[in-house]
C-alpha cells in the first residue's frame, strides 16, 4: 500500500517458504497498519513491478509465484474472486506469460 515492491515481494516469498504445501492466512482489518484500500490503490501499480523483475534476474516462475500469492491473499482480504481482481493485470503464471504481449525479458 505505500509502494514499498521490494519488500512486499521478500515478504511474499519468505511467506512461502515457510510452508511449501499450504500458508494459512486469517485476514483482520483491525490489526492492518496498512488500510486495504491503499493496497488496492497499488495493485496495478505492483502487478507492473513484478513483471519488470524479469529484467532484474528473477525467474518467470518466481515472479508468477509472487503474483499468485499476492492475489490469493487480496481475494482473502476482499472477499472477490481472483478473476475479478486480475482483470487488465499483467499475469504470469508457472514460465508463461498469461498475455500474448508480455514475454521473458522484455
Amino acid at each position: 500500500g505505500l509502494g514499498h515492491f521490494e519488500r512486499a515481494r521478500r515478504h511474499l516469498v519468505k511467506a512461502s517458504a515457510l510452508n511449501e504445501e499450504m500458508i494459512t492466512f486469517l485476514y483482520d482489518e483491525g490489526q492492518m497498519i496498512i488500510p486495504l484500500a491503499m493496497v488496492m490503490e497499488k495493485k496495478e501499480e505492483f502487478v507492473d513491478w513484478t513483471v519488470g523483475r524479469l529484467d532484474h534476474g528473477s525467474s518467470a516462475h518466481e515472479v508468477g509465484g509472487v503474483q499468485d500469492l499476492f492475489f490469493n491473499l487480496l481475494s482473502i482480504c476482499t472477499g472477490r474472486s481472483i478473476d475479478e481482481l486480475t482483470t487488465g493485470s499483467h499475469l504470469i503464471s508457472g514460465s508463461e506469460p498469461a498475455t500474448d504481449d508480455i514475454k521473458e525479458g522484455e
